[in-house]
């Protein structure tokens, strides 16, 4: 990464709208990188996670490819369950972030997550996409998904006061807020991390 080169993370609850966020962000000459599709690339045959993951769970395996949905309905019913899949999948996913972060020409890189802690971040500034649940629910329905897995997808990840909690910075992306302006004053914020004035 070039000298004065910034990274943050970039984070919220499913639902709260990371990659219409991290879209705007792209648009503004800022370089996002996904964890979840590092997480989907290391699940590909051949990928680091693929066989760890077929030994364990061969019964999401279809036509040769992990089927995302049913590992999913499996994890995130079990918190032992998903604890097995993070320690298969995390530390290969932290490798490829570091390794992207490492040899970026951006002059700010966001790591966009699903979640607060490990990977890489610690010391980063942390902006967190911010919605409320009904609005979060109202999404995922539209996307979709069923009310039980709303409900278990959202209980596997930190409550909302817990996202805003360990904020540097909230981007509101509740109905009708304002989140090109949003996206701007971040930059803009995030300028002082790299000339030193924060």
């Amino acid at each position: 990464m070039e000298q004065g080169s910034q990274a943050f993370v970039l984070c919220g609850g499913i639902g709260a709208g990371k990659s219409y966020v991290s879209a705007l962000f792209e648009s503004a000459g800022v370089e996002v990188i996904e964890a979840d599709r590092i997480g989907h690339e290391i699940l590909l045959p051949g990928g680091s996670a693929f066989a760890a993951v077929a030994t364990r769970w061969p019964q999401v395996i279809e036509d040769g490819l992990v089927d995302r949905k049913k590992l999913g309905a499996i994890v995130f019913q079990s918190r032992d369950e998903l604890t097995v899949l993070e320690s298969m999948t995390h530390p290969a996913i932290a490798e490829e972030i570091a390794r992207r972060i490492s040899t970026s020409s951006s002059r700010f890189v966001g790591v966009e997550r699903p979640f607060l802690d490990g990977l890489v971040g610690q010391g980063l500034p942390v902006v967190v996409v911010d919605a409320p649940d009904a609005v979060r629910a109202t999404r995922l329905r539209n996307r979709g998904m069923t009310d039980d897995e709303i409900s278990s997808r959202m209980a596997a990840q930190p409550e909302r006061g817990a996202w805003l909690e360990h904020a540097d910075f909230v981007i509101d992306n509740g109905n009708g807020a304002d989140i090109v302006s949003q996206v701007s004053a971040v930059i803009h914020w995030l300028e002082g991390f790299v000339t030193g004035s924060r």
